[in-house]
């Protein structure tokens, strides 16, 4: 199997905690070649699920494929894989797009703020 993903950087899109290259969110553009039904049930039933984690963006570690755990009470532990836990076939992640928000101001009445993205 392997999961194509879109990084979003900060650009414009300033706060305090963040820097133009700082990691705004990560973004699965496919699946594919899903190696058995029971892996497309788990991704379609949200028990497994593509994601980078706050703290991997801070600490700039890549996004990864995650298994979830019920730890109670509406509580989940996400567990990174590397391999199809049903048939043991091996998962790869790669980056396809890399982007940047872009301030973009609309005036009418009053002025209004969006962010849109840019090739980086």
């Amino acid at each position: 199997m392997k999961t194509l993903y879109k990084t979003v950087l900060c650009g414009e899109f300033k706060t305090p905690y963040n820097s133009p290259d700082s990691v705004n969110e990560y973004r699965v553009l496919s699946h594919q070649d899903i190696c058995c039904s029971k892996m497309q049930e788990a991704i379609d039933d949200d028990a497994i699920g593509f994601g980078g984690f706050r703290d991997d963006y801070l600490n700039h570690r890549e996004p990864t494929i995650n298994i979830a755990s019920y730890a109670g009470y509406q509580t989940f532990n996400y567990h990174p894989i590397s391999f199809c836990p049903f048939c043991g076939q091996p998962i790869e992640v790669e980056e396809k797009e890399r982007v940047a928000l872009k301030k973009k101001e609309h005036t009418r009445t009053i002025t209004e703020v969006a962010y849109e993205e840019q090739e980086v």
